[in-house]
C-alpha cells in the first residue's frame, strides 16, 4: 500500500483539472419559474421538485418559485386539483409552466403525486422507508419561523409539537421521536423527526389527531355531519348535551402598498389572515349550526336554551364575546 499511494497522489493531481472542467458544466445552477393554471391564473403552493432528489420548494401567491438544480434536470410539478407535470430545464431564463385541472385526484401509489402519504396504517418509521411518501429538505419548504416582516402564520403552532393520529381503521399511530404541526393554508397534517425533512400526511386515511403545546391538548377530527373531508378543532368535546367545533380558514395575502406622494392606500407587509367559523351541534338537531361571535347570533341559535343562555350573558356581561367566552357558554349549558 505505500508504494501504490504515491501513484494514486500523482493520478489524481494529473487527471484533477480535467476532472474539475467537467463537473462545471453539471454544476446547479438557479431556475427561476411561474407556474399557471389554463386560465393563466398564478397556482400557489405547488410544489416543485428536482426528479431522482429529496428537495423542493413551493410556489408563492404569485406562482413563483426559485430552485437550484443541474442543466437537463426534470422538475417534477405538482400541485392538489392538478395533473402532475415534468419539465425539463433547458434555459436559464424564466420557465413557464402551465397546470391542467385533473379529472379525478391521483393517488395512484408510486405517481408524481408524492408529497401524499398512500397509508396511514404504517408506523412512523415506515413512513421514512416508504416508496409512497418522502421526506423533503425544511429549508426549501415552508418553514415554521417566517421573515419577521410577515404577520400572522400559516402555522397553527409557532413551533413544533408531540402527538397522536387516529386512523380511519381505529388504529393509534404515535412515535415519541416524531413531531408534527397544522398547515392552515393548505390544510394538512404536517410531521418531522429531526425540524429538517417532513412529510405531509394524506388525509384521506385519518379519523383525528390530537396535538399538545405547553400542556393544552388540541384534538383536530372530522366531524360528518359538518363535513366529511375536512378537520376542525373540537373546543368542547360531544360528551354533554352540546359540542362546539372551530375551522380554520387561512389565506396568505400579498402587501400592496401604494403611494403617489399625497395619498397612502394598502399595506407594506405581507399577512397570513385567519378567518373561524364556529359550529354548535346536539345529538337533538339534524343538522349543526353555525354561529357568529356576537350576542344576536348566539341567542338566535341556542334559542331553546333562552332562559340559561340570557342567564350566562347577564353574569358574564363585562367580558369580550370571543372564543373562550363561546366555549364557557357551551360548557355551562352542558352542566
Amino acid at each position: 500500500m505505500r508504494k501504490i499511494l504515491p501513484f494514486l497522489i500523482v493520478f489524481s493531481a494529473a487527471y484533477g483539472v480535467t476532472f474539475s472542467q467537467a463537473d462545471s458544466s453539471l454544476r446547479k445552477q438557479t431556475i427561476h419559474g411561474l407556474v399557471k393554471n389554463e386560465k393563466k391564473k398564478p397556482v400557489q403552493n405547488a410544489t416543485v421538485i428536482v426528479e431522482g432528489e429529496q428537495s423542493g420548494v413551493v410556489t408563492d401567491s404569485l406562482g413563483y418559485f426559485k430552485i437550484e438544480a443541474k442543466p437537463n434536470a426534470v422538475l417534477i410539478i405538482n400541485a392538489e386539483g392538478y395533473d402532475p407535470l415534468l419539465k425539463e430545464v433547458n434555459s436559464k431564463e424564466l420557465m413557464q409552466v402551465e397546470l391542467i385541472r385533473s379529472k379525478e385526484e391521483d393517488t395512484k401509489p408510486g405517481s408524481p403525486n408524492i408529497i401524499r402519504q398512500q397509508d396511514l396504517a404504517y408506523s412512523f418509521k415506515e413512513y421514512t422507508q416508504s416508496n409512497s411518501g418522502g421526506w423533503y429538505n425544511g429549508a426549501s419548504l415552508p418553514v415554521i419561523h417566517q421573515n419577521e416582516d410577515t404577520k400572522g402564520s400559516r402555522y397553527y403552532f409557532k413551533d413544533w409539537v408531540k402527538g397522536t393520529i387516529l386512523n380511519d381503521k381505529g388504529q393509534v399511530v404515535s412515535d415519541e421521536y416524531c413531531l408534527f404541526n397544522f398547515d392552515k393554508v393548505g390544510h394538512a397534517l404536517l410531521v418531522t423527526k429531526d425540524k429538517k425533512f417532513m412529510i405531509q400526511v394524506d388525509d384521506a386515511n385519518l379519523r383525528s389527531f390530537t396535538l399538545k403545546d405547553q400542556g393544552t391538548e388540541y384534538i383536530f377530527e372530522k366531524n360528518p355531519l359538518i363535513n366529511d373531508k375536512d378537520f376542525f378543532v373540537q373546543l368542547v368535546k360531544p360528551a354533554g348535551k352540546y359540542s362546539l367545533y372551530k375551522s380554520v380558514k387561512t389565506t396568505f395575502v400579498k402587501s400592496n402598498y401604494r403611494s403617489d406622494g399625497l395619498t397612502e392606500s394598502g399595506h407594506n407587509y405581507d399577512e397570513y389572515v385567519d378567518q373561524n367559523t364556529y359550529y354548535i351541534v346536539s345529538a337533538g338537531w339534524d343538522k349543526y349550526r353555525t354561529v357568529d361571535l356576537k350576542k344576536k347570533s348566539i341567542k338566535d341559535v341556542l334559542a331553546d336554551e333562552k332562559d340559561k343562555v340570557n342567564t350566562y350573558l347577564s353574569q358574564h356581561k363585562d367580558d369580550f364575546i370571543n372564543e373562550s367566552f363561546l366555549v364557557g357558554l357551551v360548557n355551562s349549558l352542558n352542566q
